[in-house]
């Protein structure tokens, strides 16, 4: 057990790397530097032209803590197999755990610190918040994001003490009173008593601890964290363990309606009908347009924000190619005489409306950013002449390798 959690964390990490390689690509990392410089610009200049200590502020950066705390869960790294391998071993499993959650809170800490830093200036500037309070702020974060560790290890366990009603009390009622405590007062008695708490905190949890391990529970919690860092590196690269489902869409339904049922939209209506019904695919497009559009929208340079809009059309057609093979796998799409050309086509008419429809909404958050109905033109021309090229060119030579047509 000694060595388990060592022998897991490396697999893990490797497991990232592998799949960052993919998301830190040359594109994403300009764009990300594009978007970043933006933003830096932006805050800055803001900061230039803030008021002092209008009302809102404090109840802001409550928000904006308490959003801030909740980032950063435990990491056990169990497995479904575990339940059967480990249960020999429950007894010795806490140093496991006591090793998992010292990773946690480390690698919590790093993002709690991380992202407090970038609200220090709106702070300093705009709420006079003394250094000394900043510094104490910091070490308050960090004790309140410890308990919020210590509760989710308790939450693994059977028979433990606390309710649903005591978890919010430490993970959101506490941490409110004690915002409200430093930025109304000093976050020196909010550190005092945050420290207060972890120490009655550890002391209640030490009982709990020697419960029975609710296994099915800890597995299905890191199960699903997994699954929200697969889902990331799903927005880049194919990723085997993120599997869609298939959910009977009704209401969508008028739009396989439109589609001619003839010979030559044979693919077309069985993509729109994958589409639709399937959740790999679509959850993709739906959370990289919603995303694009989001930060679209809170660019005002208008050239910046085509920028991006070129850049999101880019990966939403991109990811959609491996779609392209979709029903290869069943033999009737085979035996059918309209042959591959006719897949092909298909396959770049649905492309072309799919990413047609990203490239409206894309074009609307420039107008909501920039509030001019030129740049919104520019970005309708820029999207155009790139949908056309991508389709065209770039989609068709990808997907005759994709589907083996020489």
């Amino acid at each position: 057990m000694k060595d388990l959690w060592t022998t897991r964390l490396k697999s893990h990490q490797l497991l990232l790397l592998k799949y960052l390689r993919y998301v830190l690509n040359d594109h994403f990392v300009v764009a990300i530097m594009f978007f970043v410089g933006g933003l830096g610009l932006a805050y800055s200049n803001g900061l230039k032209v803030m008021p002092v200590n209008l009302v809102w502020y404090r109840p802001a950066v409550v928000i904006g803590l308490l959003v801030i705390l909740q980032i950063g869960r435990l990491s056990t790294l169990l497995k479904e197999a575990d339940i059967v391998f480990l249960l020999p071993q429950e007894h010795a499993l806490i140093s496991y755990l006591k090793k998992a959650k010292r990773y946690s809170t480390v690698m919590a800490s790093l993002m709690q610190v991380g992202f407090i830093v970038l609200l220090i200036p709106f702070m300093m500037i705009g709420m006079k918040i003394s250094v000394i309070n900043i510094i104490f702020l910091i070490l308050t974060q960090l004790s309140l994001k410890n308990n919020w560790l210590v509760i989710s290890l308790l939450e693994k366990y059977q028979n433990n003490r606390f309710s649903w009603g005591s978890i919010k009390l430490v993970n959101i009622l506490l941490p409110t009173l004690l915002y409200i405590l430093g930025l109304y007062s000093t976050f020196i008695l909010s550190f005092i008593v945050a420290i207060l708490s972890s120490f009655v905190l550890n002391q209640l949890a030490a009982k709990g601890f020697k419960e029975i391990f609710d296994w099915k529970k800890a597995i299905s919690f890191e199960e699903n964290r997994m699954l929200g860092i697969y889902r990331f590196f799903n927005l880049f690269t194919d990723v085997p363990m993120v599997r869609g489902n298939v959910k009977r869409r009704v209401y969508l339904d008028f739009i396989l309606n439109h589609i001619k049922k003839d010979d030559a939209n044979v693919y077309t209506f069985l993509y729109a009908r994958g589409f639709i019904r399937g959740t790999e695919f679509s959850g993709l497009f739906i959370r990289l347009t919603l995303i694009g559009a989001l930060i679209i929208a809170f660019i005002s340079n208008g050239w910046l924000a085509i920028a991006f809009l070129i850049l999101f059309i880019y990966l939403i057609g991109f990811q959609l190619l491996p779609f392209a093979k979709h029903y290869d796998n069943i033999i009737f799409t085979r035996l059918y005489p309209k042959g591959k050309e006719y897949q092909i086509k298909n396959f770049k008419k649905f492309t072309l409306t799919i990413i047609s429809v990203s490239a409206v909404l894309f074009n609307i958050a420039i107008y909501i950013g920039t509030g001019q109905f030129l740049m919104m033109g520019y970005g309708i021309l820029v999207s155009l002449v790139e949908i056309m090229l991508f389709t065209n060119f770039y989609l068709v030579t990808r997907v005759k390798k994709i589907l083996d047509v020489q």
